[in-house]
């Protein structure tokens, strides 16, 4: 019995460092997906555009193609997985999806996290709450989508030769309409839409 005990935990172990382990890319994903805006069906959205500084990224980033976005509403808000994957990440205030290209969505600002590594998620799955921010009395979520490539210069000496991976980041496609995509713009408000479908022209 206690044999069985250790090899269960064994197993165990095993797959949540499976799990955890990070998935590189050996060149950009390509993905015409389109993301979910990431909170409730029927709040609107203010959305602004994050600089690296505001993000607040690391030196493995690539500010170059730094994109995030930060998602505001007026009400008390769910926050939810734009797109289905797994959860890389929980905790600290941050969840990270794991996409099945590859590409990772992390969710920042986030209060009462329901999820845990591990996780399977869908397409409007419930993630966390989004957070009150007390200087605008506004609820606000703010999200990336990037991938790992290998570091080329890793081990060499020259700048940025010290980490082995390198972040790149996406600009997804947003929908606020089921599945008709939409190119987020900076400073404007947005529906979450509760039907799934679209009209042709959208």
């Amino acid at each position: 019995m206690k044999k069985i005990f250790m090899l269960v935990a064994l197993l165990s172990l095993s797959l949540g460092t499976m799990s955890a382990q990070l998935t590189i890319l050996n060149e950009a994903p390509q993905t015409d997906a389109v993301y979910r805006l990431p909170l409730d069906k029927g709040a609107i959205v203010a959305v602004n555009d994050l600089s690296p500084l505001a993000y607040g990224i690391a030196q493995h980033h690539n500010s170059a193609d730094f994109c995030a976005w930060e998602f505001t509403t007026s009400k008390p808000s769910a926050v939810c997985a734009a797109r289905a994957g797994e959860v890389y990440f929980a905790g600290d205030n941050r969840v990270v999806v794991l996409h099945d290209d590859g590409t990772y969505a992390e969710y920042t600002r986030l209060d009462e996290i329901c999820v845990t590594a591990g996780d399977k998620v869908g397409r409007g799955d419930q993630l966390a709450q989004a957070s009150l921010r007390k200087i605008s009395g506004k609820w606000q979520v703010r999200m990336a989508v990037y991938y790992h490539i290998a570091n080329p210069n890793y081990g060499k000496e020259v700048l940025g030769g010290q980490y082995q991976t390198v972040m790149h980041y996406i600009n997804p496609i947003f929908s606020s309409k089921g599945k008709c995509k939409v190119m987020l713009i900076d400073g404007n408000s947005y529906t979450v839409r509760a039907r799934t479908w679209c009209w042709p022209w959208e």
